[in-house]
């Protein structure tokens, strides 16, 4: 290796293909008109640093998450990684950085350990508290960025693996240990549940990570999750037909709205059914492929709110 030190004065992650070739990399993205103070002080060891990555930077381009899409055609762009933006993407596709998000190098080193928790059970209206010691186990003063994420172990939707959910700045001489704590809201714990409407609270396992980055998770502890049960899924003209049919009395009044409509018999309006039931698509399109326009975008919609009000399933209106 060479005795090259790259400055890094971007906005945004890089691939580096030369990185193995160089004795270091100072990642000082634009830092103003202070940049070039700060950057010596770091350099000639006047600064300890201490930041960490807020992206994450791939072996390739290749890697990175909206590639197939980037940058778009016909004046238009689709961001394609939809929640699995940055680190959720290469954590759901098993891929590794060359840097992951969270990582950033110091003069000194940090050990985490002896994590508790203020409970072993959150609900709606909870707060955890997570206190853990880092020890700075090196020969210079330094500051740690401790980072907990949130992995949940069987998430009713697809969701990301693990997820930031609070982080700490902790500054250490040489030898000393100090007490973190960092709070957790269940609000922090929600996601956007777009058939709902509403920020739901999944019920079921779920670990916090305390690590130095996304890839180096030092401590862990499994909590449970208490949620209300949802109520039954809530139609519309996008639902698949099949999840009308896993109820009796959806199926039937699906059934009588069909029939009266397109004026099926009992034979037509059952051969319907069964085609229905095997489509991949939304409801709507699904009857409209046989039938046309008989039936209205709008009119479903009419249908299908009448049968969620029937069935209890009425919309909560989000908060």
């Amino acid at each position: 290796k060479s005795k090259v030190v790259v400055i890094l004065a971007t906005p945004d992650a890089v691939v580096m293909p030369w990185a193995d070739h160089v004795a270091a990399v100072l990642v000082a993205f634009f830092g103003g008109q202070g940049a070039g103070s700060a950057i010596a002080d770091v350099l000639f060891g006047s600064q300890n640093p201490s930041g960490k990555l807020t992206v994450t930077f791939p072996v390739q381009v290749e890697d990175i998450p909206g590639y197939l899409t980037y940058p778009g055609e016909g004046n238009r762009h689709i961001y394609s990684e939809g929640i699995h933006v940055g680190y959720r993407f290469y954590d759901k596709r098993k891929l590794t950085p060359l840097f992951p998000f969270g990582f950033g190098l110091s003069y000194t080193s940090f050990e985490y350990s002896n994590l508790s928790v203020d409970a072993d059970r959150i609900d709606a209206s909870s707060t955890i508290t997570l206190a853990f010691d880092i020890t700075n186990t090196g020969s210079v003063a330094g500051k740690e960025i401790a980072q907990v994420y949130a992995r949940p172990h069987q998430p009713r939707l697809i969701r990301p693996i693990r997820e930031l959910k609070g982080f700490a700045k902790v500054s250490l001489e040489p030898g000393e240990t100090k007490r973190v704590e960092i709070k957790i809201e269940s609000r922090d714990l929600r996601y956007y549940d777009p058939q709902y409407r509403r920020w739901l609270l999944d019920a079921g396992s779920l670990t916090f990570e305390v690590g130095a980055s996304s890839r180096d998770i030092r401590l862990e502890r499994t909590v449970e999750v208490e949620a209300a049960a949802l109520a039954s899924t809530v139609l519309n003209v996008e639902s698949q037909p099949f999840l009308v049919f896993e109820h009796e009395f959806a199926r039937q009044r699906f059934r009588a709205f069909l029939k009266q409509r397109l004026d099926l018999s009992d034979q037509e309006a059952d051969k319907m059914l069964e085609y229905c039931a095997g489509s991949f698509l939304g409801i709507h399109k699904t009857v409209a492929w046989v039938a046309g326009e008989t039936i209205s975008k709008a009119e479903m919609a009419a249908f299908l709110d009448s049968l969620n009000k029937e069935m209890g399933m009425t919309l909560i209106k989000a908060a």
